[in-house]
C-alpha cells in the first residue's frame, strides 16, 4: 500500500479532509483562508485563486494577496479591499 499524504479529521463541525495541492483545496470552495505564509502560498496570483473559486472570498491574514475584482477580499490589517 503506498503511503498517502492525505488524512480525514472527524469533529462535531464536520469532517476536515486534507489535499495534495493548493489547487485542489480551492477547487470549488467559497472562502479560503490564509493564515501562514508559505512559499506555495506566494506564488499564486489572485486571479488564479478566483479561478479555482466557486465563490472567491479571501481572508488573508499574511497579507499575501492585494484583492482583486470580483473577489471579497479582507486583509488583516488592511481592511475590506
Amino acid at each position: 500500500m503506498a503511503h498517502s499524504d492525505v488524512f480525514s479529521l472527524a469533529t462535531k463541525a464536520g469532517v476536515f479532509t486534507s489535499v495534495g495541492s493548493v489547487e485542489e483545496a480551492l477547487a470549488g470552495a467559497e472562502c479560503a483562508v490564509f493564515l501562514t505564509d508559505h512559499d506555495v502560498f506566494r506564488g499564486i496570483s489572485m486571479e488564479t485563486v478566483k479561478g479555482f473559486m466557486a465563490s472567491p472570498v479571501v481572508v488573508d491574514g499574511k497579507n499575501l494577496f492585494a484583492g482583486g475584482e470580483g473577489v471579497v477580499y479582507l486583509g488583516i490589517g488592511k481592511g475590506l479591499v
